[in-house]
């Protein structure tokens, strides 16, 4: 059998059996609805950018903002991990890095919120960003071309084996340069992300 053609069954499998696979994972007691594979990556990059913020959309249960908090933790980091949901929550894990934002998160409000926080002055480059929202592809192009303004070294843009986050990331490529698709990412051949790892082209 062709080798892609393993690939995509076993993810199309581990998908679709999400009671018992990605719906069905925790980060230190808290729901995680993510790939491990992918989250094994994310810590390669915060351990490589060493970023001053992390921007995620798309909080949850807060488990993945959690996760992002305890790697810079490891890493003896001061990084802000900035998580945003419309749908605010009560019982969300607490740690002093993290700031939760109810906003919808394609908003300038929103947007504008992030900048008063950072502060970032000249730290832009150090910015690790991470769509997982609403995936519809006119949600994740607005988030895309409202956050890309701050210039952040990376995006990663998740659920790509969807057509509408990869639609919008095809979209956003065409208009903007500044922003490859980084597929050395996808080295364990299994990701809910493909083409969806985008580097700055002046970061290295």
């Amino acid at each position: 059998m062709n080798p892609k053609e393993i690939i995509f069954q076993f993810h199309e499998l581990w998908y679709n059996m999400s009671d018992f696979t990605w719906n069905n994972m925790t980060w230190m007691g808290v729901q995680c609805y993510k790939n491990p594979m992918d989250m094994w990556i994310v810590q390669e990059l915060i351990a490589e950018i060493r970023p001053y913020a992390i921007i995620e959309t798309g909080t949850f249960q807060g488990g993945s903002a959690l996760f992002y908090a305890h790697i810079t933790d490891l890493l003896n980091l001061d990084s802000k991990i900035l998580t945003i949901d419309i749908n605010g929550r009560t019982f969300l894990p607490k740690h002093p890095k993290i700031t939760y934002l109810a906003y919808p998160s394609e908003s300038q409000e929103c947007f504008d919120k992030c900048r008063e926080i950072l502060v970032m002055e000249t730290r832009e480059e150090k910015i690790l960003l991470i769509l997982d929202s609403d995936h519809t592809t006119d949600h994740v192009y607005k988030e895309l071309s409202l956050y890309s303004k701050l210039n952040p070294a990376y995006i990663i843009v998740e659920d790509t084996n969807m057509t509408g986050p990869a639609d919008a990331v095809t979209m956003f490529l065409a208009e903007n340069n500044n922003y490859v698709v980084d597929r050395c990412r996808e080295k364990f051949l299994f990701t809910f992300n493909p083409g969806g790892f985008l580097r700055r082209k002046q970061y290295k």
